[in-house]
């Protein structure tokens, strides 16, 4: 299993049992994930390519990020999960 879905999975796990602010929680796991990422740069362990760069990566965690919360909304919804 890979950090990323970790992560996501830890994300709805506090959401759920520890009521913590959505946008909060959202923008704080991004902000993780990209410094993590942003590590890697430094160590040269990640590579950017065609212009890439870290605000694009904190954008695609973010976006990422809504995703996994709407999804687990709609579980939520469903029934299929507990609130």
């Amino acid at each position: 299993m890979g950090f990323y879905p970790v992560l996501a999975s830890f994300l709805v796990y506090l959401k759920i049992k520890k009521r913590v602010n959505t946008f909060l929680l959202l923008i704080g796991f991004t902000l993780f994930t990209t410094g993590f990422e942003g590590i890697g740069l430094i160590f040269e362990k990640v590579e950017y390519f065609n212009t890439w760069n870290i605000i694009g990566t904190f954008i695609s965690y973010l976006i990422a990020y809504i995703i996994i919360y709407f999804y687990y909304r709609s579980l939520v919804k469903h029934q299929v999960l507990k609130n």
